[in-house]
C-alpha cells in the first residue's frame, strides 16, 4: 500500500512539472494557430450553411405545390440530416 501511495504522488509531482511546461506550449499553440484557421473555419461554415440552405429551399422540377405542415416538413429535414 505504501508503494501505490508512493507511486501516487511521483506521478503527481510528475504531471504537475510537465503540465508545467504543456500549458505555455498549448497556449503558444493556439495563439499561432487560431489567427490562420479561424478565417478558413468561418468560410467552411458559410458554405456548408449556403450548400445545405440551397439544398432546403431548390425545388428542382417542381411542377405544383402543395400545402405543407411546417412542423411535420421540419421534423422530416431534421431527421433527415441526423
Amino acid at each position: 500500500m505504501r508503494d501505490l501511495a508512493e507511486l501516487l504522488r511521483i506521478y503527481r509531482e510528475f504531471k504537475k512539472s510537465v503540465d508545467s511546461v504543456l500549458k505555455p506550449l498549448e497556449e503558444l499553440r493556439a495563439e499561432l494557430v487560431k489567427p490562420m484557421a479561424q478565417p478558413v473555419e468561418e468560410e467552411f461554415k458559410k458554405t456548408i450553411s449556403s450548400i445545405l440552405y440551397s439544398w432546403l429551399t431548390d425545388l428542382g422540377n417542381a411542377k405544383e405545390l402543395q400545402k405543407a405542415d411546417m412542423e411535420e416538413l421540419y421534423k422530416k429535414v431534421k431527421e433527415h440530416f441526423k
